[in-house]
């Protein structure tokens, strides 16, 4: 050791430099390549192990002295509960030159480069990560430190580095919570010549210096591509990027926010193109300028479902030529364009469904109300507004398929198909109109169309608008609800100009028609209302002025039908459907001061409509409350209402005309007002030759006959004012034949077919003038009622006072009703022949009357006089004389002392009484003795014979038996004694008289023929 240190010691000066210099140089290397790594190699992931209390390795680390290269392989912390990789890398390779940064004072790096860099990054909870606990770990090993001292200009560390290359680096993102998992396997970043003092500085030659350009590139595993290009510097801090964002599948990710939306994005491709440059500004009110320039985002095959339900299907969505500078505050878009949607949307009382779906979960009312409340919040008086400006909208074939249950119980489904909408400029300041043109398909077959300009200062609307081939069938569900009815066709039209603004103004000009409708009675199951065409050709709606202009309303083929049901009530009355529970909730829901809308309200309508013109139009009415049903209808009508106003000062001229079943015509003319509060009409109805078959149903059931034959006519008149009525009714009703009962229940208790004959006269003609009148503020009026009650009372006079009737034809004032005879006759007294003369000729004028006799008797004065004439008979057989030859006188008191008729009495009551008339005499001798025993007075013989006479004449003459059928046919001949002198002397047809059967039952009160009319 001595000799070699003495031979250094004898060697010249630059030797032992050279020699100390390598010895250092080598020691140099030894520590830096071969000490110092394995120290690093062995310390390093042990001190992050303890630093972060995860697993950590490092394969080699190595380093090479001469070039100063640093080399580090198989980095990685593993996860902390297993021994895959939480973040790590293959290789890190930095080349560094240590002379450059020597002589430049600077970080110098030709190179840093890191090979196949893995992160993996999990949620495990709502609260935690895979990094939660290195990040506690850290936090626990934190020193708090305070540093007094305060660093003042300090200058930017200068850092420059030729190259760095981050490549195949794999990033995992895993969401335990969502269950979602992506993984961006190909991440490659480079930078060139970063340097962190350096300026973009232009040369003489107009060129800019290439300092700090950069390009990274990030695809996922879906193929998904980030391209970022551009240049920087750090001091002043300007970015300059250059985005290439290309087929971003956006479904892949919303896998980590779908918990908080109830919409699943199935699809979706995000492209963007964008170059956008941040500048500092020190010193400056505004610190940053924020530059995006010749941006263009694009959303394609956009596919969002909920339950199993596409909800939003869109072809594309762009943003064209996006410019936007922070500092003049301006964002201008070229254009918003939409090709190709598709949209399911359900409209309830809750709300619209998709705009749920959309929201997020976590949004409640505390965020909405903080939200409005900040959009409500005025800027700053020295701010100055962002103008927006976008050049157009283009929405091009976008369909909604809207699912409405608002109006209904159930959803109805609208399909609102091929939405064109393309809008001039929109500014966000508001400052020009906004002009757009819309056009869409509803439910197929409707064309929507519009056209106009929006003023959103003034919020003013004026367009041209169109409504076509609308089929009213879609309406069923909302009037179904309320009015019992079912619209089975119709086409709805209209077009005009439409002028809205935020002033209560709406005004509307133009046309509407309404082909083919067809509406039926869900009751009934029969059509209600029909036509084939309604046009308006001009209407004129203004609500400011509350007025509606008419000029003319076509009808074609007009048909309404009027049902009375079984019980009585009409298809009308059941049209309305009442909701119980929406009326009680009327009822019981509080007030609500609406003055200004109340004053609008109360405004009464001024409704003009200058013809209404009814061609080939019909009505149907039906009462199926008779058996048979009854049916008519009125058909071929034709005319016009002209001037129809609810102006009190002027009326309207009606003029129709039609049929009635085919053949009868009808005419309506005169002047009316309905419109009014209290309605005015002047108007003269006719009817002529209407077959009255047709009514069989009403002549059935409420006459109790049937008609045969028969036709009427009607002349009515009716004039109402200030709800007052007076009514004139011509009823001509020409050679009416009834035909059987009806046996129907509801028929009238009044003879019918009596009035009948008692009104028709000899020519078949019954012609009747009926003067009416009512008020119609009576409760109980009616127009029916008050005509049927005057033609009833006519009725009534007729059949409760025929003969009365008959008489006043013949001008008489005797009654016809009855003939009076003797007791115990059958013929006619002179009086009683002028009586029945009287009779006979009213007979002949209602030749449809026949008679009906009853003979009747007086049962104690004619059985006595029948009695008297029968002993008168056998008297006069006895004595063998004529019956005439008996005394006209003869009676009790009057009977002959002796003679042919007194012997003839003695045989008589010896034969009927077997005993001796002596006997009587006897009895009547030993009377007269006891009566006279204290007063010695004896008969005369002229005397005993006189009362012996009257008792036998007596005891015969009660002894005569006068039987029922004996009374009976006195009252028969009686009855046979009428018709023959009505017949022989009055020519009336026998066919017309009849005798009532007397014989039994036989009327005991008076002896007289009572006379009946009877219809023939």
């Amino acid at each position: 050791m001595t000799s070699m240190l003495s031979i250094f010691k004898q060697r010249p000066l630059y030797q032992k430099l050279l020699f100390i210099g390598l010895s250092c140089y080598g020691v140099f290397c030894i520590s830096l390549g071969l000490i110092a790594p394995y120290i690093a190699k062995k310390q390093l992931a042990p001190f992050i192990t303890q630093q972060i209390g995860r697993e950590t390795s490092i394969e080699d680390i190595r380093f090479n002295p001469f070039t100063f290269e640093l080399t580090v392989d198989k980095f990685a912390i593993a996860e902390q509960n297993n021994n895959q990789v939480f973040i790590g890398f293959d290789k890190l390779y930095v080349n560094a030159s240590p002379w450059k940064s020597l002589f430049q004072l600077s970080v110098s790096l030709q190179e840093a480069t890191l090979t196949a860099p893995m992160f993996n990054l999990e949620r495990l909870t709502e609260q935690t990560f895979n990094f939660s606990d290195i990040a506690n770990k850290l936090q626990q090993n934190d020193m708090v430190t305070t540093d007094s001292e305060t660093v003042q200009n300090t200058s930017p560390i200068a850092i420059q580095i030729k190259k760095i290359n981050i490549q195949q680096g794999v990033v995992a993102i895993k969401d335990v919570v969502s269950d979602s998992q992506v993984i961006y396997p190909k991440i490659n970043l480079e930078f060139n010549d970063f340097d962190s003092v350096a300026s973009t500085v232009e040369t003489s030659k107009g060129t800019q210096q290439k300092h700090n350009l950069y390009a990274i590139s990030l695809s996922d595993e879906h193929g998904s591509q980030l391209d970022l290009t551009g240049q920087f510097e750090l001091f002043p801090l300007t970015v300059e990027t250059n985005i290439t964002l290309s087929q971003f599948r956006l479904a892949k990710y919303w896998q980590f926010i779908d918990e908080y939306f109830d919409i699943q994005l199935k699809q979706g491709l995000l492209n963007i193109d964008s170059k956008i440059t941040v500048k500092a500004r020190a010193q400056q009110p505004t610190p940053f300028q924020f530059v995006v320039e010749d941006t263009k985002i694009q959303i394609t095959d956009i596919n969002a479902t909920h339950a199993n339900e596409e909800k939003i299907v869109i072809n594309s969505i762009g943003v064209n030529q996006v410019n936007l500078d922070n500092l003049s505050k301006q964002i201008t878009i070229d254009s918003f364009e939409v090709n190709k949607a598709k949209i399911a949307l359900n409209v309830s009382t809750t709300g619209a469904d998709l705009l749920t779906l959309v929201m997020p979960k976590s949004m409640d009312s505390n965020s909405n109300d903080n939200t409005q409340h900040s959009l409500n919040e005025e800027p700053p008086a020295e701010s100055r507004p962002w103008l927006v400006m976008l050049q157009k909208v283009d929405i091009s074939e976008f369909d909604v398929n809207l699912g409405e249950s608002v109006a209904s119980d159930n959803t109805i489904k609208w399909q609102i198909s091929q939405i064109n909408l393309q809008t001039g400029m929109i500014k966000s300041d508001l400052s020009e109109p906004l002009t757009y043109n819309l056009s869409a398909k509803v439910n197929t077959n409707s064309e929507l169309a519009s056209l106009g300009t929006i003023n959103l200062i003034d919020q003013t609307l004026l367009a041209d608008f169109s409504y076509k081939n609308m089929h009213l069938v879609a309406l069923q569900p909302y009037i179904g609800k309320f009015i019992n009815v079912t619209i089975e066709d119709g086409i709805f039209n209209t077009q005009g100009k439409l002028k809205v603004d935020a002033k209560n103004e709406l005004n509307y000009q133009g046309s509407v028609w309404v082909d083919q409708l067809a509406i039926k009675d869900n009751v009934l199951h029969q059509p209600l209302l029909n036509w084939q065409k309604m046009s308006i050709n001009q209407l004129q709606f203004d609500r400011q002025t509350s007025t509606i202009a008419i000029d003319e309303i076509q009808l074609d083929e007009l048909f309404s039908r009027i049902i009375i049901a079984e019980d009585r009530s009409t298809n009308i009355s059941h049209l309305l459907i009442q909701n119980d529970s929406e009326a009680k909730q009327a009822s019981t829901s509080p007030s609500i001061d609406t003055t200004e809308d109340s004053a609008q309200s109360a405004i009464a309508p001024v409704i003009s409509i200058n013809q209404i013109k009814l061609t080939n139009s019909s009505a149907f009415f039906a009462d199926n409350s008779l058996t048979p049903n009854f049916a008519s209808g009125i058909e071929l009508l034709n005319g016009t209402i002209k001037q129809l106003t609810n102006n009190p000062q002027t009326t309207a001229s009606v003029n129709l005309a039609g049929k009635i079943d085919k053949y009868a015509p009808v005419t309506l003319k005169g002047d009316v007002n309905p419109l009014l509060d209290q309605p005015y009409l002047d108007l003269n109805l006719n009817f002529k030759n209407v077959e009255l078959t047709s009514v069989n149903p009403y002549s059935g059931t409420y006459a109790g006959y049937y008609i045969d034959k028969g036709k009427i006519s009607l002349d009515l008149t009716y004039q109402l004012k200030n709800n007052a009525l007076i009514g004139s009714n011509h009823i001509v009703i020409d050679q009416l034949q009834l035909g059987k009962p009806s046996n129907s229940d509801l028929a009238t208790s009044l003879p019918v077919t009596l009035a009948i004959a008692l009104l028709q006269d000899r020519h078949g003609v019954i012609d009747l003038g009926v003067d009416v009148e009512g008020d119609l503020n009576s409760p109980s009026f009616s127009f029916g009622s008050i005509i049927m009650g005057a033609i009833g009372n006519i009725i009534t006079k007729a059949v409760t006072a025929p003969f009365s009737l008959l008489a006043s034809l013949v001008s008489s004032d005797e009654p016809l009703d009855k003939v009076n005879f003797d007791f115990g006759s059958s013929q006619l007294k002179s009086e009683q022949s002028s009586h029945l003369t009287t009779l006979a000729k009213a007979l002949a004028e209602r030749p449809l009357l026949i008679v009906n006799l009853k003979g009747s008797i007086d049962a104690v004065n004619d059985s006595q006089t029948m009695a008297e004439t029968k002993l008168h008979t056998k008297l006069a057989n006895l004595a063998a004389i004529e019956v005439a030859q008996v005394p006209d006188n003869l009676s009790a008191s009057q009977f002959p002392a002796s003679g042919p008729l007194t012997t003839a009495l003695y045989q008589l009551y010896q034969t009927e009484f077997n005993q001796d008339p002596e006997d009587v005499k006897q009895s009547i001798l030993t009377e007269v003795g006891s009566e006279n025993t204290n007063q010695q007075v004896a008969l005369t013989e002229e005397q005993l014979s006189t009362k012996w006479h009257i008792a036998l004449y007596n005891l015969l003459k009660n002894n005569q038996q006068i039987t029922q059928t004996e009374l009976g046919i006195l009252a028969q001949n009686r009855s046979k004694t009428v018709k023959t002198f009505l017949v022989e002397q009055g020519q009336i047809d026998p066919k017309r008289i009849f005798i009532m059967e007397s014989r039994i039952n036989t009327a005991q009160e008076l002896a007289e023929v009572q006379l009946e009319l009877q219809p023939n």
